[in-house]
């Protein structure tokens, strides 16, 4: 069995010392921020490409019947 579930206070001294400790480092707050920022280049590009390919079909579906 795992030592941390025979004493769950290890896990309770392990994490309150690691959030007393913990700071923000400006350089994994920046990469989360260009990652974000990324995804939502990505999804933004994604979604303009579903719409004009839709539009597209949909312009030649016209064409075709008229």
């Amino acid at each position: 069995m795992p030592s941390h579930l025979l004493h769950p206070e290890k896990i309770f001294r392990i994490t309150k010392c690691s959030h007393a400790e913990a700071r923000p480092n400006p350089a994994l707050l920046l990469q989360r921020a260009v990652q974000t920022a990324l995804l939502i280049a990505f999804a933004f590009v994604v979604f303009i490409l579903i719409i004009g390919v839709s539009l597209d079909i949909h312009s030649g579906e016209r064409q075709r019947s008229a």
